[in-house]
């Protein structure tokens, strides 16, 4: 998969977390059930996603998001990796933005009044399940001996390709916009691409134009073979108003 089809997944997915509330369900009903539990529900707040170490450089997560949790001493950070394909380089990825969060949160935690809790959560939306190591050390090749004695963390990962897609969220601009990124990668079947464009676009009804541009942008750039009059037939069908 080129760089630049990598980036028109990228773009489209942080455009998505964008909307209200898409980012607070998001990480409501995927992220590990112990934080689920101690976090308050609100709207997480946007970390500005560039860190600059004298070591690291500048690097560059896809997006991190801060929640305040129960216990008023920590909070949470949600360090969410966006992949549209089998990347073997995903842990030490991890562990660098890991590492430059950390070290960048911690500096900053006096403004906020509370410790960072950073947690990885990895959206992907490959053209195969998952089939990478979901922790870190499972990725060396060491036995267990030693593994024990090395740096871990777990990997916790949503596979958008796989399961249900109209159980991907119970919301329904995060579930519309996870539907259209799971097809964005082989394309739709042909035999169920206007029942699913249609589907996918009674899913985003309400959303800001500005996302619904990008949509239609994506979905004539990414469902192959979907053209311009398919396009706005379904939208004649959903959301007359806006074809």
């Amino acid at each position: 998969m080129t760089r630049e089809i990598h980036a028109a997944h990228d773009h489209f997915f942080k455009l998505l977390l964008e909307l209200p509330g898409v980012a607070r369900a998001l990480l409501r009903e995927r992220m590990p059930a112990p934080l689920r539990e101690r976090v308050i529900d609100e709207e997480p707040r946007p970390i500005p996603n560039a860190f600059v170490g004298q070591e690291l450089g500048e690097i560059h997560s896809d997006l991190l998001f801060r929640q305040r949790m129960r216990d008023e001493r920590m909070c949470l950070y949600a360090l969410i990796e966006h992949k549209s394909g089998r990347d073997l380089g995903t842990g030490f990825q991890l562990l660098r933005y890991l590492s430059a969060s950390w070290h960048y949160l911690r500096e900053q935690s006096p403004l906020f009044g509370c410790d960072p809790l950073v947690v990885p959560l990895v959206v992907h939306h490959g053209p195969s399940a998952w089939s990478l190591p979901r922790f870190f050390s499972d990725g060396l090749p060491v036995d267990d001996e030693l593994r024990s004695l090395l740096i871990d963390f777990p990997i916790e990962v949503f596979d958008v390709g796989q399961g249900d897609e109209t159980a991907l969220s119970s919301h329904p601009w995060l579930r519309g916009g996870l539907r259209l990124l799971r097809h964005g990668v082989l394309g739709p079947p042909p035999e169920r691409t206007k029942d699913l464009l249609i589907n996918v676009l009674y899913d985003l009804r309400e959303v800001p134009d500005s996302f619904l541009q990008a949509a239609a942008n994506y979905i004539l750039d990414r469902w192959v073979p979907v053209s311009r009059e398919a396009l706005s037939e379904a939208l004649r069908v959903v959301m007359p108003d806006k074809e």
